[in-house]
């Protein structure tokens, strides 16, 4: 993964170099659209955010972070190869708690898929960002948009990664 920051004296973790502030105003424009929740829906990271209508939750971080980060920063395809993308990265593992938490901190999580007996998934993954206190992201039945993290429910069985410190989103 290029575009990545490797650790410093302040945070001894890789981050991304990206302003909040920009994926904040991408977030909106997408809403205003509306971009809708497309299952396996992507757009390259230098489409207008006006003519996207659809993304899914990974075709929604794979552009944002690359749009926002001037095609710098690129995630593979797919929540599950996202992950484990951020392990091999080796982003600082967080907590579902200090995600709920407003303390500046970008966050990505991960809800692993859920399969049953025979190996047919029943539940699909997903992704997003926590900023705030707050998701963004593109989930179903609603698109990109944003909602209140509070570890509860699929929440809670997320693993979250921190993705800038409050210090690094000021300075960029």
């Amino acid at each position: 993964m290029t575009g990545i920051t490797q650790s410093t004296d302040d945070f001894a973790f890789p981050t991304i170099a990206l302003k909040i502030a920009d994926l904040l105003a991408l977030t909106a424009a997408l809403e205003a659209v509306p971009c809708r929740y497309l299952w396996a829906g992507k757009a390259d990271w230098n489409t207008d955010p006006a003519t996207i209508h659809g993304l899914d939750c990974s075709g929604f971080v794979k552009y944002s972070t690359a749009r926002v980060t001037d095609g710098a920063t690129i995630w593979d395809d797919g929540s599950q190869e996202m992950h484990a993308q951020a392990k091999r990265v080796g982003f600082k593992l967080s907590s579902i708690e200090a995600a709920e938490v407003h303390d500046g901190y970008l966050r990505i999580f991960f809800l692993a898929p859920v399969f049953d007996e025979h190996g047919e998934m029943i539940e699909a993954g997903h992704t997003g960002y926590v900023y705030n206190g707050q998701t963004i992201e593109s989930h179903g039945g609603v698109g990109v948009g944003r909602r209140d993290w509070t570890g509860a429910g699929w929440q809670g069985r997320c693993e979250v990664f921190v993705l800038t410190t409050p210090g690094q989103a000021i300075k960029l």
